[in-house]
């Protein structure tokens, strides 16, 4: 292990590997990579915009299991859910299918769902550009539009569209949105990330919460154990490689910022600041957390670079 690649920020440490993936692949690539899941076997699956394997399935060490497509240029969020014993995938396409899919873990579509026209302010497909999806535990599908008008719209398991709430008057681009059963009652996490912030709504849409970061260009949340974890972007310029990683407890306080400068940043809640160290990120998308508490990264406009792997170093 080597001691320049060791960050630590708050509570946590941690290793950074960035050849976890890259050294396994001599011959297949991948562009923008944007989420990450795991599937029950522990593998860790890939969602890029490279239209030759939207999909890359890693194992745990790095090696990949398999990899299909489904022809997308601009392939976006990821959720992985159980139904009756088998894993499916939903997959966005944001800004040239405007779809969401569902799929095996084969790559058979067995779902799509209907864009929300004639609801809200939609008039046509291309107003309708979804970025992240979330499954409740009723299995109702809540899809964030997060380049296009803002909305989040409720499908029923069948796909019918219950409602759609938000927009753009409401938050300011919603990229992404997660289930948080944290608590004694489920409810929604949904980014507005142009305000740096995310809002805490119950399963019928209504905000009962602002959790304001600034600095922080939030893509989604994701929920571990009893820590919120999330991928920032950018911090202060979207034309150099920059970004980190930010974990909440379940009182919203920052405990860890991998990758930010932690002489610069402050992580108190009455005087936050936030600033990425410019060296451990090229733009982080998502994480993925394993249940050692490592944590996998996929990059945004990173020269087509293969996920990271930050190996939790225990206290």
């Amino acid at each position: 292990m080597k001691q320049s690649n060791v960050i630590t920020s708050g509570a946590f440490s941690y290793y950074v590997e960035k050849d976890w993936a890259d050294k396994h692949h001599p011959s297949l690539n991948v562009h923008h990579c944007h989420e990450m899941v795991f599937n029950r076997k522990g593998q860790i699956i890939l969602v890029n915009t490279e239209p030759k394997n939207n999909i890359v399935i890693f194992e745990p060490d790095g090696q990949i299991a398999r990899s299909f497509t489904f022809g997308m240029k601009t392939a976006h969020g990821l959720t992985i859910s159980e139904e009756n014993g088998q894993e499916f995938i939903y997959v966005t396409d944001a800004e040239q299918g405007h779809r969401v899919i569902k799929a095996d873990l084969s790559g058979n579509i067995v779902q799509e769902f209907e864009a929300p026209i004639g609801w809200g302010t939609y008039q046509n497909l291309e107003q309708w550009k979804p970025t992240e999806t979330a499954v409740a535990p009723n299995g109702d599908l809540y899809v964030a539009d997060g380049y296009g008008e803002g909305y989040v719209t409720q499908y029923n398991a069948e796909g019918q569209i219950l409602q759609v709430f938000g927009g753009k008057g409401v938050f300011d681009s919603p990229h992404g949105i997660a289930v948080d059963d944290r608590f004694e009652e489920p409810r929604l996490i949904v980014t507005s990330r142009g305000e740096q912030s995310f809002f805490v709504c119950n399963m019928f849409g209504e905000i009962k919460q602002k959790i304001h970061l600034p600095d922080c260009w939030i893509c989604r949340p994701v929920i571990k154990g009893d820590l919120l974890y999330f991928a920032v972007i950018v911090t202060k310029d979207w034309f150099v490689y920059d970004g980190g990683l930010v974990v909440l407890d379940k009182e919203n306080q920052v405990i860890s910022a991998p990758g930010m400068n932690m002489e610069k940043s402050r992580l108190d809640k009455e005087n936050f600041y936030i600033e990425s160290d410019y060296k451990t990120f090229l733009n982080p998308h998502d994480v993925a957390v394993d249940d050692d508490g490592n944590i996998y990264v996929p990059q945004w406009l990173s020269g087509k670079t293969f996920p990271y792997k930050l190996h939790r170093i225990s206290e």
